[in-house]
């Protein structure tokens, strides 16, 4: 996105999926979400919600901090939408 331009549905829900805490529900081992791994789908679209499919990889860590394994995660969410907005999310 270039600065002064308005972000499009897409980039308002990129931002959303990498800053809401329910995504930890899609963790196996509750582990951290890599951010820089998440991918999504829009699958459906209309007016009040989204239907999103995604993947990231789940980073592991030992108690002493250090990363033991990634794992990859996968699941389903909808998101309910007003205006350029995301209020609300439902995990599937």
């Amino acid at each position: 996105m270039v600065k002064g331009e308005l972000p499009t549905m897409y980039d308002v829900i990129e931002k959303y999926l990498k800053s809401f805490r329910e995504i930890a529900y899609l963790t196996t081992e509750n582990g951290w979400v890599d951010n820089a791994t998440l991918k999504f789908e829009v699958l459906e679209q209309d007016e009040k919600r989204a239907l999103v499919e995604l993947n990231f990889e789940e980073i592991v860590m030992s108690a002493s901090g250090c990363t033991i394994n990634r794992v990859e995660c996968w699941g389903k969410v909808e998101l309910q939408l007003d205006g350029q907005e995301v209020v609300g999310v439902t995990i599937l």
